[in-house]
């Protein structure tokens, strides 16, 4: 004859082993959620000095990004250029330094939206830059 297995305290059906508890020492649903409702208000997460660092590696990521695109743009354009006008090596030093500028012009542009606040993907509206007050 075979024996079903206890469903009790400490039974293999209650998901604790070995360990019962008395029914006024169980921790309330109710309190435990209390308490993480109280946590999570008070604002003390452990996580946002890492969303902190997170955003910030990822604003500076992209004005690296805006650099390196703006110097392959300039890099690839005179490559091409010179390649179809047979004008090898000179338009692609001229299009190196422009696309130097160019990146690095994005970039600030970019890094004076983060200064300011601003939401780094929208495109600036008119009266966010500096005025032409002279």
């Amino acid at each position: 004859m075979v024996h079903a297995p206890s469903r009790g305290p400490g039974g293999l059906g209650s998901g604790v082993r070995g360990v019962s508890m008395a029914k006024d020492e169980r921790p309330s649903p109710l309190k435990d959620l209390e308490t993480r409702l109280r946590k999570a208000r008070e604002g003390d997460h452990p996580g946002d000095h890492d969303r902190s660092f997170a955003t910030g590696l990822g604003q500076a990521m992209s004005l690296v990004i805006e650099m390196a695109a703006g110097l392959a743009a300039g890099v690839l354009l005179g490559w091409l250029l010179d390649s179809w006008l047979g004008t090898e090596p000179w338009l692609l030093v001229v299009f190196i330094f422009a696309g130097m500028g160019a990146g690095l012009l994005n970039a600030y542009r970019r890094a004076q939206r983060f200064g300011a606040g601003a939401e780094p993907n929208k495109p600036p509206q008119e009266g966010d830059g500096p005025s032409e007050d002279t």
